[in-house]
Order: structure tokens, then sequence, then C-alpha cells
């Protein structure tokens, strides 16, 4: 060679938003709710009724 050294350094990126929300969601600190709205209708029938 020519007498010159090259240094090669490799890095790994992440989103660290991402990553602390995730965190903060696994723990318990946010509580996501989703509210929805309209009708329905639900009819529960014992096992032995008869019809």
């Amino acid at each position: 060679g020519d007498g010159e050294v090259e240094h090669v350094h490799k890095i790994k990126v992440w989103d660290k938003n991402s990553a602390l929300e995730k965190l903060a969601k696994h723990l318990g600190m946010f509580i996501e709710r989703v509210e929805h709205s309209g009708s329905m209708s639900l009819n529960v029938l014992p096992e032995d009724a008869e019809l």
C-alpha cells in the first residue's frame, strides 16, 4: 500500500422515541383506551335451555 490507514466504524441507530413508548406501555405507564359508538344486541341463552 501507500502507507494510509483506513478505519471503518459501524454504528446502529434506532428510533429512541418508539423504544421508550413501547417500554412505557409494557410497564403500564400508558393506558390506551378505544371508545366505540353505536348499538349492538346480544342474546344469551343458558346451555340447558329448551327451545
